[in-house]
């Protein structure tokens, strides 16, 4: 093995020591560290196993082997990202839903006590 192949090979077991934590501390949902674990598994088969991303390269028709984790981390971001967009979307309306409920509780509370 050699020098490029060990420090893959740490940074997949940081990254997924780093998602374990982050369960353990319950930082983030399961359903996002399963993302993360997928990325630390493709570390180590690309540090295992180099020879990989040439050809991957030579099937899709990419000039050179790094140039398809450029390609597939491009696609990855740009996935999380609308995820993510979709994520936030539903939760703005989630918080617009709760914030006229409670306004209509609270107008329900003030009429109750002057009743009262």
């Amino acid at each position: 093995m050699d020098k490029t192949q060990i420090i893959g090979l740490i940074a997949a077991a940081i990254t997924i020591g780093a998602m374990f934590e982050l369960i353990r501390r319950q930082s983030i949902k399961e359903k996002y560290t399963i993302l993360w674990v997928l990325a630390a598994i493709g570390i180590v088969t690309i540090a295992v196993y180099p020879q990989i991303l040439d050809n991957i390269a030579d099937l899709t028709g990419i000039q050179d082997g790094p140039n398809v984790i450029l390609a597939v981390g491009g696609l990855a971001i740009t996935i999380v990202g609308v995820q993510l967009s979709i994520e936030v979307s539903r939760l703005e309306d989630r918080s617009r839903a709760l914030a006229e409920e409670i306004g209509l509780l609270r107008l329900e509370a003030q009429k109750q006590r002057e009743q009262d």
